[in-house]
């Protein structure tokens, strides 16, 4: 004979009321798949067409149009340069060229820059990238464009060759040849022997036009700090860790090296976008988890009521 089973009163209840229990647990699944697959939306801090209002028949000074060329929460945000000449009548200026764009050409056999007079003192996830073309019409010049991000105003706008000699506090520096090298530096560990290249390689790109550049930060201010670096949507140097994050102030600078050959170097597009953190979205998809446990359950309970 066969011994007839027994079930408990709780088992009964939830057996009985199962579906209602899992709808309200495929929802919550469903909804936080929803939210952790959803794309961040950055948040734009600056973009900078260089719109030169004057073009193609002349040039304009560095802050000239700020309110047309510009978007972002922090515009208008001005440039300075280590020249005072504002357009090609020679050597050793900056200022917007006839096609729009950044251009900085520096006396024979010295550098040149110019630095945002705005720091960007964030300690979110932030993306930052510009175009560079090198050396304009010299290729195979040994003269370079670098691009510095993180450094304090007076590392920033210090004596001209700090980045590529080094000492521009937490700052970051990527500089490349018209001859095609590439250069990445931490200058936070610069110690005058070569400690601070993180990344470099001689012909690595083609010096034929604009070179998009992008580094992708962890942290802005504050470490520890892990960077990406792309050239054209390539990877360069991914997952790059240090302990420090950049300096409080955070300026982003341009410099340009001619040598005795080598013309001008110009960039465009620069854009910085911070990413919001994905904590974010995990407290936005536990809070999902906890309404719909909760939703559920009051089904379970008005069924119970009910019978």
């Amino acid at each position: 004979m066969k011994k007839p089973t027994t079930t408990s009163p709780l088992f009964s209840l939830l057996t009985r009321f199962a579906p209602s229990l899992r709808v309200g647990f495929v929802s919550s699944v469903a909804i936080i798949v929803a939210i952790s697959m959803a794309p961040a939306h950055a948040t734009t801090l600056l973009t900078d067409s260089y719109l030169n209002p004057n073009a193609p028949d002349s040039g304009a000074e560095l802050n000239d149009n700020l309110a047309n060329r510009q978007t972002g929460s922090l515009k208008p945000v001005g440039y300075s340069s280590s020249t005072l000449n504002t357009g090609p009548s020679g050597s050793g200026y900056a200022y917007l060229n006839e096609s729009s764009n950044l251009e900085i050409l520096p006396d024979a056999g010295t550098y040149a820059k110019v630095w945002t007079t705005t720091g960007f003192a964030t300690a979110a996830a932030t993306t930052i990238s510009v175009d560079i073309w090198p050396t304009v019409t010299q290729p195979a010049g040994s003269g370079f464009a670098s691009f510095l991000i993180g450094g304090g105003l007076a590392n920033t706008q210090a004596n001209d060759g700090v980045i590529y000699a080094g000492g521009a506090a937490n700052a970051i520096t990527v500089s490349l040849y018209g001859k095609g090298t590439l250069w990445i530096k931490d200058q936070s560990k610069f110690d005058g022997a070569g400690a601070e290249t993180i990344f470099y390689a001689d012909n690595y790109f083609n010096n034929n036009g604009f070179k998009t550049l992008s580094i992708v930060t962890s942290a802005f201010a504050s470490g520890p700090q892990t960077l990406s670096f792309y050239l054209d949507n390539t990877a360069v140097l991914t997952n790059y860790t240090r302990t420090v994050g950049f300096t409080s102030d955070n300026y982003i600078g341009f410099q340009a090296y001619r040598n005795p050959g080598a013309t001008q170097s110009v960039f465009d597009n620069l854009s910085v976008t911070v990413v919001p953190e994905p904590s974010t979205f995990a407290s936005l998809a536990l809070v999902a988890l906890v309404m719909a446990l909760i939703h559920g359950g009051r089904r379970v309970r008005n069924r119970v009521r009910a019978s």
